[in-house]
């Protein structure tokens, strides 16, 4: 790590957290070459864009001063209420858009996993009773070849104390079963598990759980 840097985000590394986005968007895993979500920009407007756009002044990326390219983030919110209706008003247009004009024709194997996404997850579990506890979220991915090196704590330290600053003491985030380095990392670094629920996030992917995490700062 002695030649990463941790800063604040800016505007102009929004191409390149979706790329670690994508590429740790399945389970932990890259998205390329599996042909269930080939839109790249798309699932960055379902899961980065918003902060990038809205909340940068919580996102924090690690830079590899060498290269110049980005090999982590952490990007969240301090209040998920807010947060959630933000990217309702803000977001939900964008990704009609994207849907209409270009996705459907262009990645209909896309479409496809958005379907059956949404026809499997009606009526998922509320984390809406978690919020006054733990109102901040977070994302994190790392690189795969920089993951197990230390760097993930760090960033998390970073946004913890972020946190801290704004006068939030609870934090949570989703992750599932089957991210199989995650699970550990978070309750390495003091996280426990507030919820455990069945879930259908990938077709083929049985036995899946979502695993809500929460820790008091």
């Amino acid at each position: 790590m002695e030649n990463t840097v941790i800063r604040r985000c800016f505007k102009k590394d929004e191409e390149g957290v979706i790329n670690i986005c994508y590429d740790t968007g399945f389970m932990g895993e890259s998205l390329k070459n599996k042909n269930i979500f080939n839109d790249k920009k798309l699932f960055g407007y379902l899961f980065c864009i918003y902060y990038m756009h809205y909340e940068i002044k919580n996102c924090f990326v690690a830079e590899d001063v060498l290269s110049n390219k980005l090999i982590g983030y952490i990007i969240g919110t301090m209040n998920t209420k807010k947060q959630e209706k933000l990217f309702r008003i803000k977001m939900f247009w964008r990704i009609c858009v994207r849907v209409l004009t270009y996705t459907w024709w262009k990645h209909p194997e896309t479409i496809k996993s958005i379907i059956y996404y949404v026809k499997n997850t009606e009526g998922r579990y509320e984390l809406k009773n978690l919020y006054k506890e733990y109102p901040a979220h977070f994302h994190i991915n790392i690189v795969p070849q920089n993951q197990s090196s230390g760097l993930g704590s760090s960033l998390l330290k970073e946004f913890e104390k972020h946190t801290l600053i704004n006068s939030i003491h609870g934090i949570h985030l989703e992750t599932t079963n089957m991210n199989i380095k995650a699970v550990p990392f978070y309750i390495k670094n003091g996280y426990t598990i507030l919820s455990k629920e069945n879930s259908i996030l990938w077709k083929g992917i049985d036995n899946c759980k979502v695993i809500v995490f929460g820790k008091k700062i």
